[in-house]
This record gives structure tokens, sequence and C-alpha cells, in this order.
């Protein structure tokens, strides 16, 4: 496995390092630690100078910060291979183009990154990297008050290509004993009462069939179908259970929404409390 990591040395980009002993990831993997100096200035704030948004100066003092983050991660995975590079630009561009040139299968980013102008003026990293990267991509929130719990996972299925490939996400995964996965699927609450009893009894045995491979794997499942919007089951669900990571393919949950790239995925990576991956096949 090929993990590019975007790191700036905040808080929320060392929660993202901590985070990933709970992401069921392999003992062995080739990593790279991107940190990414901006030499850039956002417009003239109300005292009239311009706003500083980069607390790195150039590639030099990039690469030491991306070093600092390699010796962190060989602590926790010393079987992995671990590379750290610096550079200069944009973090969202310089992100993408090195994970798009390296070949990485996954993309890890904390939720915020140490630029508040940048994200007022443009938008998260996280966000960004969701919709441009042609990789999965990792928005990793940290949470140190369940670091000693079992691992909660949820996923997002209704039966597409996009979502069965979160599905093989986490059967690919190594997860430790006591995992246990919750299934949701919003049910289209306009359709017809018959079309609605059919969406949900195909919904059922589509849980049902997904649950009898995760058992294979040793991890216990819940099933959730609701008639809700596919957002608000899942952000309501993940606070309600405590979930630890929401995966879910990158198109969206719903027949409808499939055409608008990332209109679901998207919007629950900003707006969720815990780690989000959005899982794309390489090139999608």
């Amino acid at each position: 496995m090929k993990i590019l990591i975007s790191y700036d040395g905040s808080s929320c980009a060392q929660d993202a390092l901590k985070e990933l002993r709970r992401a069921g990831l392999p003992e062995q993997a080739d990593v790279l630690v991107v940190s990414v100096a901006e030499q850039w200035r956002a417009p003239a704030g109300s005292s009239g100078q311009a706003l500083d948004v980069s607390d790195l100066a150039d590639s030099a003092s990039a690469l030491k910060v991306a070093e600092d983050a390699r010796a962190k991660l060989w602590a926790d995975f010393p079987g992995w291979t671990i590379e750290a590079e610096g550079k200069v630009g944009s973090v969202s561009t310089q992100v993408v183009k090195s994970a798009d040139e390296w070949g990485a299968d996954l993309v890890v980013v904390g939720s915020h990154g140490l630029n508040a102008a940048e994200r007022f003026v443009f938008g998260s990293i996280s966000q960004q990297l969701v919709t441009n990267a042609h990789s999965s991509v990792r928005v990793a929130r940290g949470n140190p008050h369940r670091e000693d719990q079992p691992i909660r996972l949820l996923v997002g299925v209704d039966g597409s290509s996009d979502s069965n490939v979160a599905v093989d996400e986490i059967l690919n995964r190594h997860w430790p004993e006591h995992t246990k996965v919750w299934l949701t699927t919003a049910v289209n609450s306009y359709f017809e009462e018959d079309a609605n009893v059919r969406e949900r009894e195909e919904s059922a045995k589509l849980h049902e069939e997904i649950a009898e491979r995760m058992k294979e794997r040793g991890l216990s499942t819940t099933s959730i179908i609701d008639n809700l919007d596919p957002k608000y089951l899942i952000l309501r669900t993940a606070s309600d259970m405590e979930i630890d990571c929401i995966f879910m393919g990158a198109r969206g949950l719903s027949r409808f929404e499939r055409t608008l790239l990332g209109s679901v995925s998207a919007a629950i990576s900003a707006r969720a409390h815990c780690s989000v991956e959005v899982v794309r096949r390489r090139g999608v």
C-alpha cells in the first residue's frame, strides 16, 4: 500500500498521525510525507496589511517539518518505509500532483491546517483534496477519548459500484478484535409505498450479504435502513454511535445524487466530527 500524508505540523496534522493507529493499515507500507511551504499572501485585512497565511518559509523548513512527522510515524509503524519531502506552492495542488506522480493509494490529511486565511478564501485544504484527488482521501480527526476503546466504523451502502469499493476497502484492512461496523442505507422517502417497501427489502438483503462477508473477517455489524437524507442519516448515526471513521464511495449514496461527483462525500467529510475516508479506485 502506498500512503501519502500531507503534514504541516499543526495540532490537527499531529492528531491525524495518531489517528492512523486506528485506521486498520498494514504493518508494511510505502509512505511519503509531504509538507508544503506556501509563498503567497491573502488580501489585506482591516489593518491594511497583507495576511501571511504560511508558517513555513521555504522548502528547507517544509522538509524539516516532514522529517519530524517521519520520526513520529516510525515510532508507531516501524515496518513502514517512509520518505519525507518539502515543497513550495499551493498545498492542495502540490499534494495532488505528488499523489499522482507517486501513484498513491491513499492520501491522509488533517481536518484543518495552519492556514486560516486560506480556508476563508479558498475553503479547507482537506475539502480541496477530497474533491480533486484521484486517489482515496482520509480526512483524519483524532479522538483521544476513544483510543482505548474498540474501533467503530460506518459505511454507507446502496449497491452501487462506488459503495462496493468502500465496503471492499474495510474488508481489506487489518482490524483488531471487537471492531464493529454500522451498515447504513438511506431509502428514498418520496417513493410510493410499494416501491419503498421493495427498496427496503433489497437493502436488507444487501446488508445481510455484506454482514456475512464482514463476519468472515471477524467484524460484527449493525444494520440501519431509514427514510432519511443520506447525509443526515450518516452524520446522525456517526454522532450517536461515536463512530471512529466513516467510509464511503466518492460519488454519493443515492441513484439521484451519483451524477453530482462528491455531493454527499464532500458534505460529510466537511461536517463529520470523526474521521472520514472517501474511497476511490485509482484514476476515477
